[in-house]
């Protein structure tokens, strides 16, 4: 489309100029003092609400542990309990196909 075929409507803004509309009207919105403090006042409360999850993950992660510890040793005591050579040959001597 030419610019002569372009209506009121259809006008070309400069980017800059467009961007420089955008960011003073948001400066102009989120910097005002009383905003600022409600936002401040929230954040706060928030951060004093106590976080539900800890004490779940806590728990998730001592059982997690417990059970890597409980495999360990079984390892342990599978390894030091293990046959010797001889006995496997003679128990698979036993086993008939």
């Amino acid at each position: 489309m030419s610019r002569s075929q372009w209506t009121v409507s259809e006008v070309y803004w400069p980017k800059d100029w467009i961007e420089h509309i955008a960011v003073t009207y948001t400066i102009q919105r989120v910097f005002q003092d009383d905003l600022i403090v409600q936002i401040a006042d929230e954040l706060v409360a928030l951060q004093d609400i106590e976080d539900n999850s800890m004490p779940l993950l806590r728990r998730q992660l001592a059982d997690t542990e417990r059970g890597i510890e409980n495999m360990l040793n079984a390892i342990q005591q599978a390894s030091s309990l293990a046959a010797p050579a001889s006995g496997w040959r003679n128990w698979s001597s036993c086993v008939t196909m």
